[in-house]
């Protein structure tokens, strides 16, 4: 280790020398409980140090560099800085537990998914089981019309058509894409060739609903339409009108 410490020589210079010491651990002890009660009673001093603001640390960097400065040069830090790092890292310490607790909750997913197609194999020579169909499939000439389809719950029942392979869209709202999020989700679906028409029609006047099938059947026929708005806006006779049986299709 290096032991500094400072003298004064005959020049009434300040010097700094430093002398290479190898201690033991046992001088080490020594060595430092001389040093804290050198402290307490006050024969060893701190170093000499001169303290500026923030707001003065070219006149502190300019004092450093005169001959005859002596001691050491201290910058006070504002307290709302410092504050202000300790909730930053509070904060980053948050979101690690968070993280955690998220991957702990997909484990937890894992292992109730493993359980459920475990119990599915263990049914599957059981003939009193209920039958019910492995796979949903879309046709990709017919259309799909979704009623409130910008809305989230639209949204996410469009992209499951999309990934079954339905190729043709209506999404109908009165408001029209008004958000970041329809848009990119929109383009996603086109540039993967479907064919996405987002529709103003009102279904909950016969008039405009009555377009709205025309509409679609000009892309295919309807292949489903899905009821996603807030309230029951359909009516149902619409469906057994005998003009617009030809654009319905009871197979999904």
């Amino acid at each position: 280790m290096y032991f500094v410490t400072g003298s004064e020589d005959m020049h009434s210079n300040i010097n700094i020398c430093t002398a290479q010491i190898n201690y033991r651990k046992e001088e080490m002890d020594n060595l430092r409980n001389m040093i804290v009660d050198g402290i307490k009673r006050g024969v060893v001093k701190p170093l000499y140090s001169t303290t500026y603001p923030h707001n003065k640390i070219k006149q502190a960097i300019q004092d450093m560099s005169r001959q005859n400065h002596i001691g050491k040069i201290l910058i006070q830090v504002k307290i709302q800085i410092i504050v202000l790092i300790d909730q930053i890292i509070q904060v980053k310490t948050q979101t690690f537990i968070l993280v955690d607790q998220i991957i702990q909750v997909k484990k937890q997913i894992i292992i109730l998914i493993d359980q459920i197609i475990q119990v599915c194999n263990d049914d599957e020579d059981d003939h009193s089981a209920v039958q019910a169909i492995e796979s949903v499939s879309c046709c990709p000439t017919k259309t799909y019309i979704l009623v409130g389809g910008l809305g989230g719950f639209g949204l996410e029942l469009a992209n499951w058509l999309v990934e079954k392979g339905a190729t043709k869209l209506i999404l109908t709202s009165r408001s029209g894409v008004k958000t970041d999020y329809q848009s990119r989700k929109i383009k996603k679906w086109k540039n993967r060739n479907v064919d996405v028409t987002v529709s103003t029609h009102d279904a909950a006047e016969e008039k405009e609903c009555r377009s709205l099938l025309e509409e679609a059947i000009k892309l295919g026929p309807v292949g489903g339409i899905f009821n996603l708005a807030a309230v029951n806006i359909l009516n149902i006779e619409i469906y057994f009108n005998h003009e617009l049986q030809e654009c319905t299709n009871r197979n999904f």
